[in-house]
């Protein structure tokens, strides 16, 4: 979807001018980002608010202060010092990359290199392209793909979006040259404070020139329910099962993780089996034992 030279130049400005006073106060936003530090609270982000994330990376980066620290440290100890954030299999990712960087002994530059490490994607070498390199990469995020949206097409709900090849299409041409991080993170913020997935503040939203202005509706948008395994779905009780691992300096037996998670009978611990089964093809559980009954599980040295 194409936009008048004239409007991209408003939006670039809107964006940028906002931007500049009024960011989210985030401790690792620099005048020039690190990219092990922008690294950390982007794998961080995915899946996590971004108040938790300020608190849980600043913690992290203590302990870990470069890649070649996390590298050093055992799946067990990056488990533990991801504590409260979830997806665990995050953690994993990062420390294997951290390995990699490690050997490479620098950090990439370009995206090819970057697309290459485990756990990042586009978007995450977009970021650190973007944020840390300067460079003019589109970043879209779920926050700048609402918001392109939104701008771009007159919408009704607040479910509705561009197509991800209109979005892309959009990310590349607005992107103002040199100002590809204060751009960015200026779309992210706005859709993370006004431009939200359930609702808007388009008075206060910067952007006036928004097709979508003061015209959505609220509607829930159409997700993939979850399986249910007794009352919860079996991620939640993946991670009930690494807590109770975590600050375990001895393996357990199924019975005993089954009945520290609350279940119980034959066919609960069965499906605790499956799980933890699952814990261990991921490498974040070890298991131990010549026969099923005698297995013991702890988390991955």
């Amino acid at each position: 979807m194409s936009l008048s030279r004239n409007h991209i130049h408003s939006l670039q400005q809107s964006v940028l001018t906002w931007f500049a006073s009024s960011p989210r106060k985030l401790w690792w936003r620099e005048d020039k980002q690190d990219p092990w530090v922008t690294l950390v609270t982007e794998v961080m982000s995915q899946q996590t608010q971004m108040e938790r994330v300020a608190e849980a990376a600043e913690k992290f980066l203590q302990k870990y202060p470069s890649p070649q620290d996390l590298a050093q440290e055992t799946t067990a100890g990056v488990v533990r010092a991801w504590r409260g954030l979830g997806y665990n299999n995050r953690a994993i990712r990062l420390r294997e990359c951290a390995v990699q960087l490690a050997q490479l002994g620098k950090f990439p530059s370009n995206y090819q290199e970057l697309v290459a490490l485990p756990g990042v994607g586009d978007y995450t070498a977009s970021a650190l392209l973007s944020f840390c390199f300067e460079l003019d990469n589109p970043v879209v995020d779920v926050n700048v793909s609402r918001v392109l949206s939104r701008v771009a097409a007159a919408l009704s709900y607040t479910d509705e979006k561009l197509s991800s090849e209109q979005i892309r299409e959009m990310a590349v041409a607005l992107v103002p040259s040199g100002r590809g991080r204060a751009w960015h993170q200026g779309l992210m913020d706005i859709g993370s404070l006004f431009c939200r997935a359930r609702s808007t503040d388009c008075d206060s939203c910067p952007l006036l020139s928004c097709a979508s202005r003061n015209r959505l509706t609220f509607r829930k948008a159409a997700v993939k329910k979850e399986r249910s395994y007794y009352g919860k779905p079996r991620r939640l009780w993946r991670g009930a099962i690494v807590e109770v691992l975590r600050d375990s300096s001895v393996a357990y037996s199924v019975e005993r993780i089954a009945q520290s998670v609350g279940l119980s009978g034959p066919e609960q611990t069965e499906f605790i089996v499956e799980t933890l089964q699952l814990l261990v093809r991921d490498g974040i559980v070890s298991a131990a034992g010549a026969q099923q009954s005698h297995m013991r599980y702890r988390l991955k040295e």
